[in-house]
């Protein structure tokens, strides 16, 4: 009897070996002062990482990054790879795309320079680069239209502005800067329409009411 689980639980180990497959990864080298980094995906499904390393014919690979684990829906075979310049001198701004669209697919962005590699964080693919080192996301939801701007700072990844173009609830304004939508909360709130719009401005972790003009960059049809 004993033999028979034994060879039960080698057969669903061998099992889970073979479900366990290794994804073929994907790669891209940027050059930091005369020296190459490879960035690569790549591991087994559901434990996919993506790490950076610099090689040293002396020393060999040396890890310039902790590896950053990929989303176990995303797969390294399908993940492209961008490279730009940042808005300071010799940065390398590194993104890792997924392979998938949608505000809510995330690309996984390295700020690399001569003094290493950072995992920056994340930024949504369906941004747009309008300016070295700063992008911008524009979406719909119930209230309106909004706009993100992500920047760098302290080679970090961060929303560094949002407008939102209200067009139907309220706004709340709380003393401590927070804005609340068609919440309760101790304040000033404001209500907006689509004949009467309500441009809020978020900067800094704190929010405050623009005019209009402000939102313009929402006004324009798309």
């Amino acid at each position: 009897m004993k033999e028979i689980w034994v060879g039960i639980l080698i057969a669903c180990a061998l099992l889970m070996q073979a479900s366990a497959q290794n994804i073929q990864g994907s790669s891209t080298t940027v050059v930091l002062e005369n020296t190459k980094v490879v960035f690569s995906c790549s591991g087994s499904s559901g434990t996919q990482v993506i790490t950076a390393s610099v090689s040293d014919e002396h020393l060999g690979d040396r890890p310039l990054v902790g590896p950053q684990r990929v989303d176990e829906a995303e797969d390294c075979a399908q993940v492209t790879w961008t490279v730009q310049p940042g808005a300071e001198t010799g940065v390398q701004l590194v993104m890792a795309n997924p392979g998938r669209l949608g505000l809510d697919a995330q690309m996984l962005v390295f700020y690399a320079d001569k003094n290493g590699v950072d995992f920056a964080g994340y930024l949504p693919v369906a941004a747009d680069s309008t300016s070295p080192g700063r992008f911008r996301v524009v979406g719909n939801d119930a209230y309106g239209k909004w706009e993100r701007i992500y920047a760098f700072k302290d080679r970090k990844l961060s929303i560094a502005q949002e407008l939102i173009l209200m067009q139907s609830g309220s706004v709340c304004l709380e003393r401590s800067g927070i804005a609340k939508m068609n919440l309760p909360c101790v304040g000033s709130t404001t209500k907006a329409s689509r004949k009467k719009p309500v441009c809020v401005i978020q900067r800094d972790g704190r929010a405050k009411l623009g005019a209009l003009r402000a939102c313009a960059s929402l006004t324009v049809q798309r």
